[in-house]
């Protein structure tokens, strides 16, 4: 009968834990559902770091198909955790067969959020027993504005929200785990941690000493087996690539971490705890939703108070505390005011929540609670498809454009000059940028040569690092740089001709690039008088100017200004 007896208890937990996993990917597939089907309809163009992220991942499939020794040396290469880039060249294989290269780099993203919340839903059920807590706070980070928004774009954020998930998950299955499966798996996840990005970390030292100080106070056996031993040796080919990566590039890594979060070109004027409310408010939650919280948390310490019942502050209460109070601080002393670093921390907000449902232990409160979150993932799905407008903005949601942009157009008229393979330096920005330019012609002939047929201004800015070390640009030192490129094509705007529009677009600007505008300005008016050039334009964008190497033919797109 015992035999009987354990063999339909095991039977039992089985398919239980079956169902539990069945629920919790039915419900994050419900939930990334509005996003898969953003991504299918966006024809946007790509800005900032996912174009670089992008085109970093189409640099790297190249060198894998064309020259193997060079790719190795690429693939540990760089200041910035590579993760993304390693994941995304495979991505644009995948691109390359369906024929939709955004597509296929946006699924990495859709996947991490996707992980992400079947691993939080299971935490959270486990944790507070109740699938309705586990319900709310899956909605809680689905709707943020911030996890709609970078989870539609390339970037690496939502795949450090994965990373987070993870470690929550593992610290409350603690107690299935032996000594050496865990450190099997700690090395595993720390591991890719580190590779997804440098400041991974920050958001997962609670959970990582709650891991251990569960493990060891669950007295875990230290005996090896063969399995475990197996399984050490492969979390340890994790951790290889990784100390590589870190021990090539330290110097590199240390200095741009650095530089990130202490140069006042990625900062602000405005006071630090009026822009920590404008995210938590704007990025984190919507107003309604962020006022629940507020009080979920709030009546969870009172009741808590009341009824003298000190163990409602549990490990993770104070993991989660932690984890906000810790980023917190580190925001405080960061200059750099990037709404994306809120992201990683969203998990600890939402465990507050259901925290603060679990101690209140009203059925009532839960379905409210799971109202508010779900008009708020109403609300933001259709801002982000352009249902609702809304001043200011949610997050960083770019709402969906089904046709082409002008500045796609642009970019597309002036494809036939990059495919001559000609030099061309780009001043189109803040609204066209020569990554975003690479990009369309990258997807246009992944094989080709796009990363050396045109290069940005910028670039000759950073030569002499002018820009990141003082803030300030030698117009002469730089004219010297651009004439010795010997450009066949310099493509600006007009209004760089119009001195006054210099000052209206310094105040119009972010922080970084305003320190550059006088010199793009500067820049202009000498290839106006520059007697190597003569100034040609695009018939369908008179708003451009394209200055020609005058030994070199006119092509035929271009209109003679003389």
């Amino acid at each position: 009968m015992r035999g009987v007896v354990r063999i339909k208890g095991f039977v039992y937990e089985y398919y239980s834990a079956k169902s539990k996993s069945l629920l919790a990917f039915a419900f994050a597939l419900l939930l990334i559902l509005p996003s898969f089907i953003w991504i299918v309809l966006d024809r946007g163009i790509w800005r900032g770091d996912p174009v670089g992220y992008a085109l970093g991942s189409v640099s790297l499939y190249q060198k894998m198909i064309t020259d193997q020794s060079l790719w190795f040396r690429y693939l540990f290469g760089g200041y910035k955790g590579p993760f993304i880039l390693w994941i995304g060249q495979f991505f644009v294989v995948l691109g390359k067969l369906i024929g939709s290269l955004n597509f296929a780099l946006l699924l990495i993203p859709l996947a991490a959020s996707f992980i992400s919340l079947v691993l939080l839903f299971k935490s959270f059920e486990s944790l507070f027993k109740s699938k309705l807590i586990a319900v709310c706070g899956c909605l809680a980070v689905a709707s943020s504005p911030l996890f709609n928004g970078l989870s539609t774009g390339f970037w690496v954020e939502p795949i450090q929200v994965a990373i987070t998930s993870w470690f929550i998950y593992a610290m409350v299955r603690t107690t299935k785990w032996n000594f050496y499966s865990a450190l099997s798996q700690f090395i595993i996840a720390l591991s890719l941690a580190m590779l997804i990005k440098v400041s991974s970390p920050l958001y997962i030292i609670g959970p990582i000493v709650a891991f251990w100080f569960r493990i060891f106070k669950g007295n875990p056996s230290m005996k090896i087996s063969g399995e475990s031993f197996l399984f050490l040796a492969i979390s340890l080919l994790f951790f290889l690539p990784t100390a590589v990566f870190y021990l090539h590039n330290l110097k590199e890594i240390l200095a741009f971490a650095h530089f990130a979060a202490t140069s006042p070109l990625f900062g602000s004027e405005a006071a630090k705890l009026d822009l920590w409310m404008g995210n938590i408010c704007n990025g984190i939650f919507l107003k309604n939703a962020y006022c629940l919280a507020l009080l979920l948390h709030l009546f969870g310490i009172i009741k808590t108070l009341k009824i003298k019942s000190y163990r409602n502050f549990s490990l993770i209460f104070v993991v989660a505390f932690f984890q906000i109070g810790l980023f917190f601080c580190a925001w405080l002393r960061s200059s750099n005011i990037d709404p994306r670093y809120f992201l990683p921390a969203l998990p600890y907000f939402a465990i507050l929540i259901c925290w603060g449902l679990a101690a209140i232990n009203n059925t009532i409160v839960n379905i409210l609670s799971i109202a508010v979150f779900l008009i708020q993932f109403i609300t933001v799905s259709g801002f982000s498809f352009g249902v609702f407008q809304i001043n200011p903005s949610y997050g960083m949601i770019r709402p969906l454009i089904r046709e082409p942009e002008r500045g796609m157009n642009i970019m597309h008229d002036l494809m036939p000059l990059a495919k001559q393979d000609s030099a061309i330096v780009f001043d189109l920005n803040p609204e066209l940028g020569v990554a975003e330019f690479q990009y369309e012609l990258a997807k246009q002939n992944l094989t080709g040569n796009w990363d050396k047929s045109n290069v940005d201004i910028s670039s000759f800015f950073n030569y002499t690092h002018q820009e990141i070390d003082t803030g300030k640009i030698s117009v002469e030192l730089v004219w010297k740089n651009l004439l010795a490129y010997n450009p066949d094509f310099y493509i600006t705007w007009n209004s760089r001709l119009s001195p006054q529009l210099a000052e209206k677009e310094i105040k119009r600007i972010d922080v970084y690039n305003a320190v550059t505008v006088k010199a793009r300005w500067a820049l202009a008016e000498k290839m106006k008088n520059c007697a190597l050039y003569e100034c040609a334009t695009l018939p369908s964008y008179p708003e451009l100017l394209i200055y020609k190497r005058c030994d070199i033919q006119l092509p035929g797109l271009l209109k003679d200004l003389h």
